[in-house]
């Protein structure tokens, strides 16, 4: 890493004071530039290089991105392209490319998934019956990985079905204790039942094994099998464990898709990470996504489904897939779409972008486990909040006319032409608009939307993976995604493997 000299400081870009904290600013570019780009923190610092570069191999007709109507919800914006990308750049420059473009990559020692022992991952929390531990799947086509099953002495019975396999520690029990296996399937007959992981009963490689199982419960009439709290209170605490969902036979009913349901249960995190930085830990780096964009711990169903993406890229999930696509995955999902930009663009009324300790808390108001109503509560409850402080309270609260109010935001947003300008201030003339329900159509609006949405997306990976404000250099950055069709790979990659997001996690 090239260090800047101790005299030389970076103006924040919201006013701040002196950044000269933060790694990544070098002196002289000039004839060194080669070398230099071999670092992996030169591309969140010096996106105007990187461009310079990246346009040479780009296509003339790259075109930006469209992103979806507000009204019609964010679940429907259409990715950015990656066609403008260059993929040997980002290639050379990425630790964490595909797994096929790895030259010391076995496919054969590729993560195996849930078809194959050790199966996989349940990942660990406090699952109540009020939010239990709940995950899908369909075995038909699956491995037959334990085709005979001994259980308690003098039970023995055939599991000649496909299977998959999950595994987990348990730590704790809680007063009802429930694993339920139930399929949507007319003839699958589910069988469950949970190996030990020691070694002489252990999950066993292969198909057509035997195998000794600790408890074991066949589907009742409506198709559901259940391990009950008798059952559970006989698995050992602290032990590796492996449940299968099988079935006795091999026939129409020995197949179909399933959901596992667990209950009052604790089930230990995953293994520490072995790597010096556990950022380099797949589990490790999807939690961090969700906590760092999301605002919340991992869902099970989604943290599984994350880390099983990243650990099948190239294999059974294809290209594009590796960590660039699926931290900006996280950015462009719905969930931050319809919560963290909503709140970034109310900034836009104050002429200006939010800072990171005010866009964390106000983010903070709007995620979390929410139903529909809850998070339009939350919203409102947000506009309220917003419109009640100094700075906002400050600029419009002397503009009680309609069209001042109206022009006021407008002119804030650089939108003086708004097509929905004379319907607001109808609205608030007549009485059937409030101020409130005025500015958020406006933040809401399709028109807004478009205009910062690349400049959110670059503040934002600021917030996200630097976790500090924006220096001088975003501004590079916004120029770059406006160029190039809102092609994100290169700045994402820049941020992800940047010396300043690797150093947040080393010990």
């Amino acid at each position: 890493m090239i260090t800047k000299p101790a005299s030389m400081k970076r103006p924040d870009i919201l006013g701040n004071g002196d950044c000269s904290s933060h790694r990544g600013v070098f002196n002289a570019m000039g004839k060194q530039w080669w070398r230099r780009l071999s670092y992996l923190s030169i591309l969140a610092t010096v996106p105007a290089l990187l461009v310079s570069h990246v346009e040479g191999a780009r296509s003339d007709d790259t075109e930006k991105p469209a992103a979806s109507d507000a009204g019609q919800g964010a679940g429907r914006l259409q990715k950015p392209k990656v066609s403008g990308s260059n993929p040997q750049l980002l290639k050379r420059q990425s630790e964490f490319r595909l797994p096929h473009q790895i030259g010391s990559f076995d496919v054969a020692s590729a993560p195996a998934g849930k078809d194959d022992c050790p199966g996989q991952t349940i990942p660990g929390g406090n699952y109540t019956a009020a939010a239990p531990f709940t995950v899908s799947g369909d075995t038909t086509g699956a491995n037959n990985t334990v085709t005979h099953l001994q259980y308690y002495y003098y039970y023995s019975f055939d599991s000649a079905g496909p299977d998959h396999i999950y595994s987990f520690t348990l730590t704790g029990l809680g007063p009802n204790p429930k694993i339920e296996v139930s399929t949507s399937s007319g003839t699958y007959k589910p069988l469950v039942y949970v190996l030990y992981g020691e070694n002489d009963r252990g999950c066993p490689a292969g198909t057509g094994n035997s195998a000794y199982a600790a408890v074991a419960s066949g589907a009742d009439s409506v198709g559901t099998a259940t391990l009950d709290a008798y059952q559970m209170n006989v698995l050992p605490l602290n032990v590796p464990l492996h449940l299968f969902v099988d079935s006795i036979r091999n026939d129409a009913t020995g197949s179909g898709p399933y959901t596992i349901r667990m209950q009052d249960v604790t089930i230990a995190g995953a293994t520490a990470c072995s790597n010096h930085n556990p950022i380099d830990c797949t589990d490790f780096f999807v939690r961090q996504q969700y906590l760092d964009f999301l605002g919340r711990e991992p869902d099970s169903a989604g943290y599984t489904g994350w880390q099983n993406i990243l650990n099948n890229c190239g294999t059974s999930v294809a290209a594009p897939c590796d960590r660039i696509e699926v931290s900006s995955d996280f950015f462009r999902s719905p969930e931050f779409q319809d919560r963290g930009y909503f709140t970034y663009r109310f900034y836009s009324t104050l002429g200006r972008n939010p800072n990171f300790n005010e866009f964390m808390p106000d983010l903070a108001k709007v995620s979390g486990f929410l139903s529909d109503t809850q998070l339009e509560a939350n919203k409102s409850a947000f506009v309220q909040e917003f419109m009640t402080r100094p700075e906002f309270k400050s600029r419009y609260d002397s503009l009680t006319n309609p069209v001042a109010y109206v022009d006021g935001l407008l002119q804030a947003t650089e939108l003086q032409t708004h097509p929905s300008r004379d319907k607001w201030i109808a609205g608030l003339t007549t009485g059937s608009l409030s101020r409130a329900q005025v500015l958020r159509q406006l933040v809401e609006s399709a028109e807004v939307y478009h205009k910062f949405y690349n400049k959110a997306f670059v503040v934002e990976m600021y917030f996200g993976y630097l976790r500090r404000d924006p220096d001088i250099l975003y501004l590079n950055w916004i120029q770059t995604m406006d160029q190039n069709g809102g092609d994100y790979r290169a700045m994402i990659n820049g941020f992800v493997n940047s010396i300043e997001y690797r150093k947040r996690f080393e010990p």
